[in-house]
């Protein structure tokens, strides 16, 4: 099926010290203390913190070279994620731009 300029773009979370795996290296967008809690960001964690701030910067480096290679503007962006994926999703469009990037809960 022809789908004309639109791609799909999967992205998969850098190895990581997770503290709720205690301290095992495991695929995250943010380091997260509380097991229970392992969708949620503490923003008590300067870790947390700074993991998500560089995990939005390499996810809107990657929606800046898409808009660049397919010559559109940023509502021609699409931000879809689950679990941590789907907070990053959320902070990156939001923060994207002039705001203009679209979510997809």
């Amino acid at each position: 099926k022809n789908l004309g300029r639109t791609q799909v773009v999967i992205l998969r979370a850098k190895k990581r010290p997770f503290t709720a795996a205690m301290g095992a290296k495991v695929s995250s967008w943010f380091n997260v203390t509380d097991p229970r809690k392992l969708r949620q960001l503490d923003p008590k964690d300067p870790d947390a913190v700074n993991d998500l701030a560089e995990s939005v910067k390499q996810v809107q480096k990657i929606m800046d070279d898409k808009c660049e290679e397919l010559n559109v503007g940023h509502r021609g962006i699409v931000v879809i994620g689950f679990g941590q994926g789907g907070i990053l999703s959320l902070v990156a469009s939001l923060c994207y731009g002039s705001g203009n990037a679209k979510y997809i809960p």
